[in-house]
């Protein structure tokens, strides 16, 4: 088997095990009024990504996810411009990326760190872009 084929089962397996994610992240496109180029489901697509990465990168997944916490200190970096505004997020989680984010940039070599394995998980994801890429119109 060559790489493109099992990237491709691989890609395949992952959207299989990510179905439910997929399909809430598809759903959210059709309810809304900005569809993928807004900010209304980004809750739906880090959900998404998280699981997929999980599947699909599990070395550059445990660096951003996990490193210095459960939560993984970069996670918590990445995601606070979403998680730390949501008003419908419980407190202690808003909390939790507040200082998530103000730890790291507090650090330059913390910054740098969460940089690396940020571009590292994305560039592992553009892998199975090609294989990954559907339409988002409508949930399947």
């Amino acid at each position: 088997m060559n790489l493109m084929e099992n990237r491709e089962g691989r890609a395949k397996s992952a959207m299989a095990a990510c179905s439910e994610a997929i399909k809430r992240r598809k759903f959210c496109y059709t309810q809304s009024n900005e569809g993928k180029q807004g900010e209304e489901c980004v809750r739906e697509e880090l959900e998404e990504k998280r699981c997929m990465a999980e599947l699909l990168c599990p070395a550059e997944f445990k660096a951003f996810y996990h490193a210095q916490s459960s939560k993984g200190i970069c996670a918590l970096w990445a995601e606070a411009f979403f998680f730390a505004a949501a008003r419908d997020e419980p407190p202690h989680s808003r909390e939790e990326h507040v200082e998530g984010k103000r730890h790291v940039d507090a650090s330059s070599q913390r910054t740098q760190v969460c940089r690396d394995a940020s571009h590292a998980l994305t560039l592992c994801l553009a892998k199975y872009s090609p294989y990954t890429a559907a339409d988002d119109s409508a949930p399947s």
